[in-house]
């Protein structure tokens, strides 16, 4: 439970999102078209090979996309 007072602390703790999409390249893409940074370029993630990439959005927010294929394979 956060107290009124804890608030600043839960909203800094809780600012990146993680989503899946099909295609973490287009989707890439796609952010750098609207305006977002690109932090982590689309490709495998060492030792695991699950592709990921992360963004910050022109509004602040950070986000992973990570490849829904390859993550229904880390579930196996």
């Amino acid at each position: 439970m956060l107290r009124v007072g804890d608030l600043d602390r839960s909203i800094t703790f809780h600012e990146k999102i993680a989503t899946g999409t099909d295609d973490v390249y287009k989707t890439a893409e796609v952010v750098k078209l609207f305006g977002g940074k690109i932090t982590k370029e689309a490709g495998p993630l060492p030792g695991i090979s699950t592709k990921i990439t992360a963004c910050l959005d022109p509004g602040g927010w950070k986000t992973v996309f990570v490849d829904n294929i390859d993550f229904l394979k880390e579930l196996e």
